[in-house]
């Protein structure tokens, strides 16, 4: 029985040779592995940086919206005991309730005289938004001053939205044509507060998948990443088919195509594939870059809704 003889060199060779190519091969999936871990780090800090960054915009918006609400409920109490005290006072001061209510002069010239200027105020509240766009870029409050006048349940929800609804008016063809060309693309962008809402839901989804990663769970990533492309779809849907920002376009097309880029790396990650072992770590290394293009599509796309809200 050749078992029983005597083990050869050219034997002891090839399985020494066998246990060096082993060993080689297990250091490299160990420094793919450190390399993965790495990157799972890298991410992760970028997804709380992001969600540290949302949550700050978040408040900054609800303070906005509750200094916004304040100032036009203070205007709306000044309007009404403006136009309370002003049958007592028509014939000798008719221009003192408008100069104390809101500072706003340009209105007067509307008429000669203060009789046909109170009914116009009370019946015809729509043309007061003129001297709105007049004063819309020197004063931030002059969005809210005229239209605390109007009694009409529209237009009191809208001092309710802010500026943007007002802005949204104007884009439904409500004003006069001489609004300025700078006041038209406002109206396409949607409220910071939705971006926000559907960009944490995006981030939420991203740290899940981030964990399958992380444990290598890698039958989760379908479902993950269909979550994902589910939210992204939401989102971009809260904008305008063909917004006219070339920044806004950019950021919604690196959303969109980076969410499809996903669904189908991790499809590659489904088993059945002899090579399986080696094909997941560059699925999973496609997965968090993907992962992170759309995060980072997220965020340009808070700061740009922002900056345009608020301006």
């Amino acid at each position: 029985d050749l078992s029983d003889g005597p083990v050869t060199v050219q034997e002891f060779m090839e399985v020494k040779s066998a246990l060096v190519a082993s060993e080689a091969k297990r250091q490299q999936l160990m420094k793919v592995n450190n390399n993965l871990s790495d990157e799972l780090r890298i991410m992760q800090k970028k997804l709380q940086t992001l969600q540290s960054e949302n949550s700050s915009l978040r408040r900054q918006a609800t303070a906005s919206a509750c200094q916004v609400q304040t100032g036009s409920d203070h205007k709306d109490t000044a309007s009404h005991s403006s136009l309370k005290r002003r049958p007592s006072a028509r014939g000798s001061r008719p221009m003192s309730m408008y100069e104390t209510g809101s500072g706003q002069k340009p209105y007067l010239p509307m008429g000669e005289a203060s009789h046909p200027e109170e009914s116009r105020t009370r019946l015809q509240p729509f043309p007061t938004h003129a001297s709105r766009l007049e004063k819309q870029n020197s004063t931030p409050e002059s969005d809210y001053d005229n239209t605390a006048c109007d009694p009409e349940p529209d237009d009191t929800g809208s001092t309710r939205k802010g500026r943007q609804r007002s802005m949204l008016w104007q884009g439904d063809g409500l004003l006069p044509d001489t609004a300025e060309p700078h006041s038209v693309p406002s109206p396409t962008l949607p409220s910071t507060e939705d971006v926000i809402r559907k960009t944490e839901q995006i981030t939420k989804n991203i740290q899940e998948l981030l964990r399958a990663a992380q444990e290598n769970k890698h039958d989760s990533y379908i479902p993950c990443s269909e979550r994902i492309h589910v939210a992204v779809t939401e989102m971009a849907a809260l904008f305008p088919k063909k917004p006219k920002s070339d920044t806004v376009r950019t950021s919604l097309r690196l959303l969109t195509s980076s969410a499809y880029r996903l669904q189908s790396e991790c499809r590659k990650a489904l088993p059945g594939d002899s090579s399986l072992p080696t094909d997941v770590q560059l699925v999973t290394q496609q997965v968090i870059q993907c992962a992170y293009d759309i995060a980072k599509a997220a965020k340009q796309l808070v700061t740009i809704t922002t900056k345009e809200n608020s301006s």
